[in-house]
């Protein structure tokens, strides 16, 4: 279908577009690169979840949000997509001189609560989870696991 095509030249324009930015190498380096993927979508309704993970086999992953699901109805509805800090013990101690540090020292995950239409790239290293997700809508994103090759 011609949106569906639309949709994944979106993603997988994002991901090259984050990926060549953050390359060490230069742009021109990826840009002779193929880039591959296994896309899948999450239709996820009442109390519906994803336990935290990570996509070992792939160097980039993507999560666009089709619909949050929202209900008007109630405030805090879950369906956070949440990116742990992949430093171990990174807040075993915390006190007044660290509690509070910037980007990029600051302790602790990233709490997304997507919107539609929103695209989210991030290393597929990271362990993520998705909370329970309590609306009466129903909550649709579309994921992706990318890599390159030559």
């Amino acid at each position: 279908e011609p949106c569906v095509q639309q949709l994944r030249q979106f993603v997988l324009e994002g991901v090259f577009h984050v990926a060549m930015e953050m390359t060490a190498n230069g742009p021109a380096s990826l840009a002779r690169k193929r880039l591959n993927n296994h896309t899948w979508f999450h239709v996820t309704r009442h109390t519906g979840h994803f336990v935290a993970h990570n996509h070992a086999l792939a160097s980039w992953s993507a999560v666009y949000c089709v619909s949050e699901g929202a209900d008007p109805n109630c405030a805090d509805i879950g369906g956070v997509l949440r990116m742990f800090d992949p430093r171990s013990g990174a807040n075993a101690f915390v006190d007044a001189a660290n509690e509070s540090l910037r980007a990029p020292f600051a302790i602790g995950g990233l709490d997304l609560r997507l919107k539609p239409g929103q695209l989210v790239v991030f290393p597929s290293y990271l362990f993520h989870e998705v909370t329970p997700y309590y609306g009466s809508g129903t909550r649709i994103t579309v994921a992706s696991n990318c890599w390159f090759t030559d």
